[in-house]
């Protein structure tokens, strides 16, 4: 976990580039798709570390949980007709799913809205 925190922690401090005069923390820019992969790849490996423990699992998942829907927001500034975005849309909502039948994680109605409009994509 402290290597995902790290990771995604040197994403935003340390990108690339100037950031555009129309620059706002909301869209998520700072990541980079690769850096989002990588993200999801760094708590899946947290997660296979820690199945045996059912508290630790939780910890991880629910980091696995906030990605995914920092995946989707990220993904709203790409083209639709990205292959590549698709394939990481898809895999942020199977985890979204999963975890949230895994543990019956009650979402609010507008997060609930914005999944069921990002997946019709």
């Amino acid at each position: 976990m402290t290597h995902f925190y790290l990771t995604m922690d040197a994403a935003v401090l340390y990108r690339e580039g100037e950031r555009p005069g129309n620059y706002s923390p909301n869209k998520r820019l700072e990541f980079s798709l690769d850096e989002i992969e990588h993200g999801r790849e760094l708590l899946g490996h947290a997660a296979a570390k820690v199945a045996t423990s059912p508290v630790l699992l939780r910890r991880v998942d629910q980091a696995r949980f906030a990605h995914a829907l920092l995946t989707l927001a990220r993904l709203e500034s790409e083209p639709n007709d990205s292959p590549r975005r698709d394939s990481i849309a898809c895999q942020a909502h199977d985890d979204i799913n999963a975890i949230r039948a895994k543990y019956n994680i009650v979402v609010k109605q507008s997060t609930y809205n914005a999944l069921k409009a990002s997946n019709a994509d």
